[in-house]
């Protein structure tokens, strides 16, 4: 049935999903920390 097709689609995607957000949250981790480590160490 489309709806066991849609699960699947739905699975395949998510497992897509998990490496390419752990991928972005690092970029944007190793971005915020280039962009505010200047900040930081002025705070401190």
């Amino acid at each position: 049935s489309p709806k066991s097709v849609l699960v699947i689609k739905k699975m395949r995607d998510a497992s897509l999903l998990q490496p390419f957000k752990e991928l972005c949250t690092h970029l944007m981790e190793k971005s915020w920390r280039g962009g505010c480590g200047a900040q930081e160490s002025h705070s401190r």
